[in-house]
């Protein structure tokens, strides 16, 4: 694991001047670190997909702001957290200038620290967007807070994927051709899905 000491820390000017797609790009490779009591869990971001703007039928914002949507349509460098199925919450970071609906769906990520190594297959446990929430305890309780002012916070370490795929979207019926999600291939066995 690098040293925490060089890492930097991720705040919401730098996200605010993306939009989702230069955000999803941005955001593969950096950490996410979630502070739960004495415990600290910290995991790189492997693969993420992006939503955005009015012209996106997949989009939570396409058909403008709803009481559950509202966080999308912030200055970027919020969470956008939702509940589907019944039992998956889902994590988006925020990007773009307020009133564009953008956000980042993280989809993957790849255990570095608090997590462990004796769990069988505890590598693969962060592979999809509803068990990362789960392991890392994410929930309603942080949607709408800002990256900066959350036990939830997004850090760089410096490392940069040399081998970025892109690919389409998965479990979406509308906006299907839109190339969207990417991924650091380096991790590819840990993906929620081949691409």
């Amino acid at each position: 694991m690098s040293d925490d000491t060089q890492w930097t820390q991720i705040t919401p000017p730098l996200l605010s001047c993306l939009d989702a797609v230069a955000g999803a790009c941005f955001l593969v490779g950096k950490i996410l670190v979630m502070e739960r009591g004495s415990t600290r869990y910290s995991c790189r971001i492997i693969e993420t997909e992006a939503y955005h703007g009015f012209d996106d039928p997949a989009s939570h914002g396409y058909r403008g702001p709803t009481p559950r949507s509202q966080p999308m349509f912030e200055w970027g460098g919020r969470y956008y957290i939702y509940f589907i199925y019944g039992n998956h919450h889902m994590l988006n970071v925020v990007t773009d200038a307020a009133g564009m609906p953008s956000a980042v769906l993280i989809r993957a990520a790849f255990p570095m620290e608090g997590f462990s190594p004796s769990e069988p297959g505890h590598t693969r446990i962060l592979n999809g967007p509803g068990k990362l929430c789960c392991h890392l305890g994410i929930d309603l309780c942080l949607n709408n807070t800002a990256i900066h002012q959350s036990p939830l916070s997004i850090w760089s370490d410096g490392y940069q994927p040399q081998n970025l795929g892109q690919g389409t979207r998965i479990g979406i019926k509308k906006g299907t051709h839109l190339p969207w999600r990417f991924a650091d291939l380096r991790f590819r066995a840990f993906l929620s899905r081949p691409i």
